[in-house]
């Protein structure tokens, strides 16, 4: 089976870390093929040991299926591409919205993001999430009573929109009174690095930290986007306060927020409702105790072995 996937400045790295993850759960059943296009800086990050990797994602001898996991822009080329050249091979995308010569033969989602979508076998739910297994061993940790509250900010590999510093510029103005909270600003490898006013914040800035994991784990409440990032939080069991970056991701945080695991602020209110929203959340431990235990039953951490189960039907 052939697996490609792709990364960018715009786009974060996040649909090759979860192809990464999926691909060593895939090489216990089939015999893989991974290759990962990254078209910009930060390609260091990425750790590829344990993965089967090739630098030709053209081959046609031998392949039984292919799976694309891709933004979009890279999804459509690649979708016209197989469908034309290998179209006798079932075609499998995550995370699609397209349709290209009759192609993928099978898609899976977490959400159809309001779309009225029409393949061949078509799988939905968040039950298909990818969470690292490195989480696994932070799902269950005690929370302790620390006499101060933790929140980490984490928008993304790129932020390209520059919520982070827009963040850090409203708690200097409307919470620096609240001297029980200490920040923790998580910068991908895509962001730039850059010094950030603390005034009288307990603010700690981090760049690509290597305990990024534990970092997340020890949140009271993380404010993040609304794409993997998010399904990792929930899976911790740390509430959230989710600002989207792009349509799709508004949908989708929607359905968390329905839920009552997420609070969903847009783009353009982040002035008026992050602080308000934030304040509310440390002042309520019943209710961050609930959006975790509706967090973790969302995301639950089973979405490679269903997809390989999939798979397994498919090639």
């Amino acid at each position: 089976m052939l697996y490609v996937t792709a990364g960018s400045y715009r786009y974060g790295f996040g649909h090759v870390r979860r192809s990464m993850e999926l691909a060593k759960t895939l090489q216990e059943t089939f015999d893989l093929a991974f290759y990962a296009y990254v078209e910009s800086r930060g390609h260091e990050s990425l750790d590829f040991s344990g993965v089967k990797q090739i630098i030709n994602p053209f081959i046609e001898e031998s392949c039984h299926g292919v799976l694309i996991d891709m933004p979009e822009p890279y999804a459509e080329k690649a979708l016209a591409f197989y469908s034309q050249e290998m179209r006798d091979v079932p075609l499998t995308a995550l995370g699609c919205f397209l349709k290209i010569n009759d192609k993928p033969d099978v898609v899976i989602n977490l959400d159809n993001m309001g779309e009225n979508l029409s393949y061949r076998k078509y799988y939905v739910g968040l039950q298909y999430s990818i969470i690292r297994e490195i989480f696994s061993k932070y799902r269950e940790k005690p929370r302790v009573a620390k006499g101060y509250s933790n929140v980490v900010i984490s928008l993304g590999g790129a932020d390209v929109e520059g919520v982070s510093e827009l963040l850090v510029n409203l708690f200097h103005e409307k919470l620096s009174s609240y001297q029980d909270i200490k920040y923790h600003l998580i910068l991908g490898p895509l962001s730039e690095k850059k010094e950030y006013r603390k005034g009288s914040l307990d603010l700690r800035v981090y760049w690509t930290p290597k305990n990024l994991e534990e970092l997340m784990s020890e949140a009271d409440v993380a404010i993040c986007n609304g794409g993997t990032m998010m399904m990792e939080y929930a899976f911790l069991g740390i509430p959230v306060i989710a600002v989207p970056q792009t349509p799709h991701e508004e949908i989708f945080v929607s359905k968390f927020e329905n839920q009552g695991a997420a609070v969903l602020v847009k783009s353009r209110d982040i002035k008026e409702k992050v602080g308000t929203s934030l304040l509310e959340l440390l002042a309520s431990k019943p209710r961050r105790e609930a959006m975790s235990r509706i967090g973790q039953k969302m995301s639950d951490g089973l979405g490679k072995d269903r997809i390989a189960q999939i798979l397994k039907e498919v090639v």
